[in-house]
């Protein structure tokens, strides 16, 4: 399992949560790891509180810094959900504060936004029901908060 924790602070535990170790994340320096994708046991991807996308092959050997469309390095990426390994999901809050939801097909190398957004004041999360059907939850706005079905 991996978990993620304040700052940048990953760590992972080998035998079902009995002992945990910590997990370097370098090019993090204080960001927020505020969404987690776990692709194997050593195939994580995260997305931090400054639009940082950082994925490794190698339990945390390694990173290498992915970008998508709309980065603007003040933003969060506050969710990842994957159904399968290539196909998955992501919500992101740029500055500006209005929400929107991302799609890649090949394993996060690429993202694209995937649908237009209602006004909202950011997206918290997602989870992906299938390849093709995802669902979006977002912060309140006003007195209404959001919650948005994503067909691809």
């Amino acid at each position: 399992g991996v978990a993620t924790g304040a700052a940048d602070l990953l760590m992972r535990t080998t035998d079902g949560g009995i002992t945990w170790a910590t997990v370097t994340c370098s090019g993090l320096s204080s960001d927020i790891v505020k969404a987690l994708a776990v692709f194997s046991s050593n195939r994580f991807l995260i997305g931090s509180n400054a639009d940082g996308m950082f994925q490794t092959w190698d339990d945390g050997a390694t990173w290498t810094t992915l970008t998508f469309p709309g980065q603007v390095g003040t933003g969060a990426i506050n969710g990842f959900s994957f159904p399968n390994h290539l196909i998955g999901y992501m919500a992101h809050t740029p500055g500006s504060g209005q929400g929107y939801i991302y799609r890649t097909i090949n394993g996060g190398a690429s993202w694209k936004k995937c649908v237009d957004t209602p006004v909202n004041a950011g997206f918290t999360d997602i989870v992906a029901v299938n390849e093709n059907l995802a669902y979006a939850c977002g912060a309140i706005s006003s007195t209404y908060g959001v919650i948005l079905k994503v067909q691809a």
